[in-house]
């Protein structure tokens, strides 16, 4: 989700994020290592769904965001060809 944020302190902030979890990871690590236990994953499809779910409304976001500022440009970029027709058929 950091590479699609649409703000530096938005990046930052799952950058931040995702290092604290690796220090976690590595704490249970660990504390398995210590208990001499094999840590075991599990995946959780309701995690999964949330995080392509965010990374789906950033993406869209960003589709926006351009969007929008094509559109704000529009009326300029009309004036000008306006103004250079005018200028031609002066």
């Amino acid at each position: 989700m950091a590479k699609v944020a649409n703000s530096d302190q938005l990046r930052a902030a799952f950058k931040k994020h995702a290092g604290e979890t690796e220090g976690q990871v590595q704490r249970l690590q660990q504390v398995f290592k210590m208990m001499k236990q094999a840590p075991k994953g599990k995946t959780c499809p309701a995690i999964l769904g949330l995080v392509e779910e965010g990374e789906e409304v950033m993406r869209i976001s960003k589709i926006l965001r351009r969007w929008m500022r094509a559109f704000c440009r529009a009326p300029r970029r009309l004036n000008i060809t306006k103004y250079r027709v005018v200028d031609r058929l002066g």
